[in-house]
C-alpha cells in the first residue's frame, strides 16, 4: 500500500504540473492574441473589392488628388470588369510554444462570390455570371519574449510570413521583387521574396517606401494550363491599401513595355508611385495583395476559378 501511495503522489504531482503549463500557456495565448489583432501589419482588409469594378484607387493620400479608374479592355468592343465579393472570414489559430518564443500558425478562411462582368458596348449588352469561391490564406507569426527591465519581460511579433492563399490548381507565385533608382538612375532590387511560408521576415524589417518615390514591382507567376489565348494567359493585380474603401487595385504587366523588360515571359511588372501615409501621418504600415487570375476564369462562365493570391505588408513614410 505504500508503493501505491507513493505512485498517486507521483502521478498528481504530474498532473498539476501539466495543468500549471496549460494555463500558463492558455494566459500567454490570450497576450498573443491580443497582439495579433492590433498589428496592422496582419488581416485581409484591402482584398475585398466589393464586387466586379474597373482598376480603382479610393481613400489613400495620392499627389494626384483624383479617383483613377481603369477599364479593361481584352478584345475591341468589350469591356470586362471582375472583382471578389468576401462574404466571411473565419480565422483558426494553432500556438507552438518554447519557453521565451511562440509560433502561431494562422488560417483564414475566406468564402464569397468572384463576380465577371462581361459588357458589349456595339449591342449595349451586358452579361455577369458569379463563381462561389473559397479560399484557405495561411501565415506564421513568431513571438519573443524580451526583457524590458531586470524584472519586467513581455510579449512582441519579432517576425511573420507571407500569407499565401488560392482557389484551384493551376496559377502559382515564386517570386517578388522591389526595385527603387540608385545613384546612376539605374533599378537596383531592395527586396526580394521567395516561395514564402517558410521564410521569417523580422517586423521591424518590412519592406519600406518614402511616398512618392518610384517603385518598380515584379512577380512571377506560373500557369499549368491550359492557358487562355490573350496575354501571357493571366491578370496579375496588385492591391495596396488597408481597406475595400482606403484602397487601390491596379494591373500589373507581361506586354514588354510599362516597365516590363520582355513580353510574355510571366514576369509582371508595374511602375509604382508610392501614396502617402494618410494626412497626421508620417509613417503607416499598409497592406499588399498579389492577385493572380486565370483568364479561362475571367472569359469562360464555364471554368472553374483558379487564382492564388500572396499577401505581405510594407510601411509607408512621408
Amino acid at each position: 500500500m505504500t508503493y501505491l501511495k507513493y505512485i498517486l503522489i507521483l502521478i498528481g504531482f504530474i498532473f498539476t504540473a501539466c495543468e500549471s503549463e496549460m494555463d500558463s500557456y492558455a494566459y500567454r495565448e490570450v497576450q498573443l492574441n491580443s497582439l495579433l489583432e492590433g498589428d496592422d501589419a496582419l488581416g485581409l482588409d484591402g482584398l475585398d473589392d466589393e464586387g466586379a469594378t474597373d482598376d480603382y484607387q479610393e481613400g489613400i493620400e495620392t499627389n494626384i488628388g483624383t479617383k483613377i479608374l481603369e477599364s479593361y479592355h481584352p478584345d475591341s468592343g468589350y469591356v470586362f470588369r471582375f472583382g471578389r465579393r468576401i462574404n466571411s472570414v473565419e480565422k483558426s489559430i494553432t500556438y507552438t510554444h518554447e519557453e521565451n518564443i511562440s509560433i502561431a500558425e494562422i488560417i483564414r478562411t475566406v468564402s464569397g462570390d468572384f463576380i465577371s462582368k462581361i459588357i458589349d458596348t456595339t449591342a449595349n449588352d451586358t452579361f455577369i455570371f458569379e463563381k462561389d469561391f473559397q479560399t484557405e490564406f495561411q501565415r506564421r507569426v513568431r513571438f519573443i519574449n524580451e526583457s524590458i527591465s531586470e524584472n519586467q519581460r513581455r510579449w512582441k511579433i519579432d517576425a511573420l510570413t507571407l500569407g499565401i492563399g488560392g482557389t484551384g490548381t493551376k496559377m502559382n507565385i515564386h517570386k517578388l521583387e522591389y526595385y527603387t533608382f540608385d545613384n546612376n538612375e539605374s533599378w537596383v532590387s531592395i527586396f526580394q521574396l521567395q516561395d514564402g511560408l517558410d521564410e521569417f521576415i523580422p517586423r521591424d524589417s518590412l519592406p519600406m517606401f518614402d511616398a512618392w518615390n518610384d517603385i518598380k514591382v515584379e512577380l512571377t507567376v506560373s500557369n499549368q494550363g491550359p492557358e487562355f489565348d490573350y496575354e501571357s494567359g493571366e491578370r496579375v493585380s496588385f492591391h495596396y491599401g488597408k481597406s475595400r474603401w482606403h484602397k487601390a487595385r491596379r494591373k500589373m504587366y507581361d506586354g514588354g513595355q510599362i516597365g516590363d523588360q520582355t513580353a510574355n515571359d510571366n514576369i509582371f511588372t508595374k511602375i509604382w508611385t508610392v501614396h502617402g501615409p494618410g494626412l497626421g501621418f508620417d509613417r503607416r504600415v499598409f497592406r499588399g495583395f498579389f492577385s493572380v487570375i486565370d483568364y479561362q476564369s475571367l472569359f469562360n462562365s464555364e471554368e472553374d476559378l483558379h487564382t492564388t493570391v500572396w499577401t505581405l505588408p510594407y510601411i509607408v513614410n512621408r
